[in-house]
Order: structure tokens, then C-alpha cells, then sequence
């Protein structure tokens, strides 16, 4: 009966979404392509909150929905669109794959279960897919085995066991690394069902959540990332890193536009 909850694609579905991050129908579901899928999302599908800061529009977490905004609008979202969507593209595509629930570990104490990502099973092997963070994230699936390190480009991925049933999500900037791994998230080994995360979307779409009080966008270049945070733009180029000011609404959509991609 969970099961049957999950996020689901059909094949046209599936091959429209493949279409938009510009790949083909895999001939093998394994790792080397679940990486693939995760690196291309990142880069071309960007985290964005637009619905809740500057359109003011509702967040409709159904497939039909989510579909219609992400793949034939070409638009992005957060982590309760993103993740879901990605999570019926992975099982259309044969994978053996959850919603997971997770603590966004960034302050003292215990935090909510605000966020959600996927985990998939695959050759015995618990991995860990998140394109829905909008922050620091890996561009590759974290394998969720303690005392194992995910490397990617621009840092190194680890878990600890936090006690049964959770795993604490670590991680380590290449820009540092002598530094300390920091926590990120807390991750939960148990399948979610998606209307498991109805209310923490409603509290994070409120008017009066982070999420509906300044606008934020991201996407993964070969250099790090690109984002708006308020008014401010940040690219990372091969010259280094840049900060732009976003000085009105034709300057933000022109960036949208031109940065992510993004029209509405």
C-alpha cells in the first residue's frame, strides 16, 4: 500500500523529462547513469522558490501538477516538487526507489523534518539523491554505508549513524580540506509517503516562511554554482566569482532569463 503512494512516470512522461536534461533512455538503470541523471537535473533544472516570493501562486505537489510546471513549462522548484518529480522519473526508469524524510542540520538542536530527497536501492547498496536542496548538495548519489566517502568536484560526501533508522549526512569542501566535515542532513532510512510532507509544505510556503520572504534561485556550473539570493546574483566562472545586484524586476527577469533559463 505505500508503495502504490509513490511518485510514478509514465514512458512519454518519462521520456519528455529525459528530453528536457538533453538524455537519452538509458540502456542500463545502475549507478553510472543515476550520477549522470543527478549532474544534468542539477545544472539544468534549477531550485527555485519564484511561486512563493514574486508570483505568489500555490504549490501543488501532485504529479500531474508538478509535471506541468517542471517539464512542459520548463520551470524549477524546491525540495517537495523537485525530489517528488525526480522520484517518478526514477521509477519509471526501473529504479527501486523512496521519498525519504530529513533534518536540514544547520542550527543547534533537533529541526523538523523539512525536507525531502530520495533514496534508492540498488546491487544491495542504500544511495542518496538530492535535486532539491538549494544549497550545498552532491552532484552524485551519496552511498548511505557509514565510514564510506562520496567525492565530488567540489567536496567529499560521508555518514555516520545517528541511531537506528537515521544517518547523519556530512560533508567536507574541497576549498577546505583539512576543515572539519560539517553536518548537513539528518536522513531517514524508512520510506516517506509523499502526503507525509503536505504539512511542511504548507509551513514553508506560508507567507511567512524564509521560503516566501526573499527569492532564491540556484543552478550547478562546472565552476560551482549560480544563485540569487534577494536582490544579489552570484556566478562562479573559470575568472573566479562575481556578485551582481539585482536592482529591479526588469533586472531580475532579464537575469532569470538569461542565467536559468527561466521564463513565466
Amino acid at each position: 500500500m505505500l508503495e502504490e503512494t509513490f511518485e510514478l512516470l509514465n514512458q512519454s512522461q518519462c521520456e519528455a523529462y529525459l528530453e528536457r536534461l538533453n538524455l537519452p533512455w538509458p540502456r542500463k538503470a545502475d549507478r553510472a547513469f543515476l550520477d549522470t541523471l543527478m549532474e544534468r537535473h542539477l545544472a539544468v533544472i534549477p531550485f527555485e522558490n519564484l511561486d512563493t516570493a514574486l508570483l505568489y501562486r500555490p504549490i501543488r505537489l501532485d504529479t500531474d501538477s508538478l509535471y506541468e510546471k517542471i517539464v512542459q513549462n520548463r520551470r524549477g522548484g524546491y525540495c517537495f516538487e523537485l525530489n517528488a518529480l525526480f522520484l517518478g522519473l526514477l521509477r519509471g526508469l526501473g529504479y527501486e526507489a523512496w521519498p525519504t524524510g530529513c533534518r536540514v542540520l544547520c542550527r543547534p538542536g533537533l529541526p523538523p523534518i523539512y525536507h525531502r530527497a530520495c533514496i534508492i536501492l540498488l546491487e544491495e547498496n542504500l544511495l542518496f539523491c538530492d535535486v532539491g536542496f538549494g544549497g550545498i548538495c552532491s552532484s552524485r548519489s551519496v552511498r548511505l554505508t557509514p565510514g564510506t566517502v562520496t567525492e565530488t568536484d567540489f567536496a567529499s560526501f560521508s555518514v555516520t549513524r545517528e541511531c537506528r533508522g537515521w544517518l547523519n549526512l556530512y560533508y567536507t569542501p574541497h576549498s577546505t580540506p583539512d576543515a572539519a566535515p560539517q553536518p548537513l542532513l539528518m536522513i531517514c532510512e524508512a520510506p516517506s509517503a509523499p502526503q507525509d510532507f503536505f504539512s511542511a509544505n504548507e509551513a514553508m510556503s506560508a507567507p511567512a516562511s524564509v521560503f516566501s520572504q526573499k527569492i532564491m534561485v540556484q543552478k550547478l556550473t562546472p565552476y560551482g554554482s549560480w544563485s540569487i539570493n534577494g536582490d544579489i546574483l552570484t556566478r562562479r566562472t573559470a575568472s573566479g566569482r562575481e556578485t551582481v545586484a539585482l536592482e529591479n524586476r526588469e533586472a531580475l527577469e532579464e537575469c532569470l532569463r538569461r542565467d536559468f533559463s527561466l521564463v513565466f
